[in-house]
């Protein structure tokens, strides 16, 4: 039902004749058959080619909305999987064998060695200081 009544609003914000929207519901042409309709047969209910992509583009979106998988959905399902994956695998790995650090080995480091120098200016010339 609410489907529907989503549509007919859609239909209304595109000042889409009431007899117009009153035909396709006596048709009961509703979001899925819309996708499935060619755009000649699509033609005799709504005139204007630019309100009929529009419908188009509202029905795909509802289609995918009631499936419950939209892009955007399905990537971050995707992407949940992978970083469960790599934790399991990590864990796995932790639990089996002694696993080497990935990385920078010298960023885990407690320690570290700081040298420090600088360019002296005399007589017109850079001469370099000590190191310390």
């Amino acid at each position: 039902m609410a489907a529907k009544h989503e549509l007919e609003t859609f239909l209304k914000s595109r000042n889409i004749p009431d007899n117009m929207i009153h035909k396709l519901k006596d048709d009961k042409i509703d979001v899925n058959v819309i996708s499935l309709m060619a755009d000649e047969e699509l033609g005799q209910y709504i005139e204007r080619y630019g309100d009929r992509l529009a419908l188009r583009a509202f029905c795909r979106q509802r289609t995918l909305t009631n499936k419950g998988e939209t892009v955007k959905s399905a990537l971050m399902h995707r992407v949940r999987q992978k970083i469960e994956g790599r934790t399991s695998a990590n864990s796995e790995i932790s639990d089996t064998a002694v696993c080497r650090p990935i990385g920078n080995r010298y960023a885990v480091k407690d320690t570290r060695r700081v040298e420090m120098g600088w360019l002296h200016f005399q007589k017109g010339e850079y001469h370099q200081g000590p190191h310390v």
